[in-house]
């Protein structure tokens, strides 16, 4: 089955209204955008729409990924997906899977 990617979305709401605010939501306003969790750590990875720097996509697993995973797969072309890991921890090869990460690194 194919999905688009914006079925993997979620959103996310950050008002400071009525509070001191942050550097990056001031006070007296509020933030709202898509939300895209990488498909390799985890990480959420935030839609704003007035990003400079492009999101990073994994061609392999198609998905959206976080800069680091992002950074690491450009270096190695290797897509390295959570559910891998999950599926190492159940087979016993956890140790064999996060060596071969380590050494990409």
């Amino acid at each position: 089955m194919i999905h688009s990617q914006r079925s993997f979305e979620g959103a996310i709401l950050i008002d400071h209204r009525a509070s001191p605010g942050t550097a990056d939501v001031p006070e007296g306003k509020m933030f709202e955008s898509a939300l895209h969790v990488c498909n390799h750590c985890q990480r959420n990875v935030i839609l704003n729409p007035d990003r400079s720097v492009p999101l990073y996509h994994c061609p392999k697993c198609q998905r959206y990924i976080c800069r680091a995973c992002g950074a690491l797969y450009h270096r190695t072309n290797e897509c390295f997906t959570i559910m891998e890991l999950v599926d190492a921890c159940g087979e016993g090869q956890l140790e064999a899977v996060l060596a071969k990460r380590r050494s990409l690194l």
